[in-house]
């Protein structure tokens, strides 16, 4: 039979065994605020970038490029590739890959590669240079060597930013015309969309080509590679696909 002296005996070890668990909630609590004070305080006050080295580019000064970086003062490890990169080419816009490596504690080092102009957009009265990933280089008012021309409706060109389309149709139906020629090997000179139903390329130094619409444009892409072999390499002149279809095969070419 339990006696009062042990009944007492239960009840204080019960109250010890409480407040034991009530030091280490607490304990643990003000535990957990520390340690998340101290990563607060790690990714905003401590390790701000301090030394910015960068190399790779043969258009830019390693100057240019720190300055252009805005990474001076950021914290080393909250800066991001992708960050650095939009900053760097809206200033420099001949930037047109980085990666980004750090030093413990307060160093950065930045690797780039420059971009080469690939396509001239025409809008207005200017042409736009585009790098291959899609960002506009600078504007002249002829046509920049090197470069082959691209028209479409809707198309705005602000340097330093990805060319941007009104219609999401038109961009999709540009890089599948521009992909689906160099697949097959066809130098391009100019592409116009203006007019979807009336498509219209320039290409191999040569031969103005009417595809019409977009409708099987593969298969006629392939069909203008083939019609370009056997055309002979001093003939030049126009050549009609806007006719071909899977039942109609019908093609033409119209020579100078």
């Amino acid at each position: 039979m339990e006696t009062r002296q042990d009944a007492a005996m239960k009840k204080a070890a019960l109250r010890k065994k409480r407040k034991r668990r009530r030091r280490i909630f607490v304990f643990t609590f003000f535990l957990v605020v520390m340690l998340a004070v101290a990563a607060v305080c790690s990714l905003t006050f401590l390790f701000p970038i301090k030394s910015i080295s960068a190399s790779g580019s043969k258009l830019y000064t390693q100057e240019q490029i720190v300055s252009a970086s805005g990474l001076i003062g950021k914290n080393l490890f909250t800066v991001s590739e992708e960050e650095v990169l939009s900053n760097i080419k809206h200033k420099l816009p001949y930037i047109d890959n980085l990666k980004l490596k750090r030093s413990f504690p307060d160093s950065v080092s930045l690797i780039v590669t420059d971009a080469k102009a690939y396509a001239s957009y025409s809008v207005g009265n200017k042409f736009y240079k585009v790098s291959k990933s899609g960002t506009v280089l600078e504007a002249e008012y002829e046509l920049p060597e090197n470069t082959f021309e691209v028209k479409a409706n809707g198309v705005t060109c602000n340097i330093g930013d990805s060319v941007s389309f009104k219609d999401s149709s038109t961009e999709k139906l540009v890089k599948n015309l521009i992909s689906c020629l160099e697949k097959n090997k066809i130098k391009i000179n100019s592409i116009d969309v203006t007019d979807k139903n009336d498509i219209k390329f320039r290409v191999d130094d040569r031969f103005d080509v009417i595809l019409g619409s977009k409708a099987n444009y593969e298969n006629k892409i392939a069909q203008l590679e083939s019609m370009i072999k056997n055309i002979e390499e001093t003939r030049k002149g126009t050549i009609n696909l806007s006719i071909w279809n899977e039942n109609n095969r019908q093609t033409s070419f119209i020579p100078e």
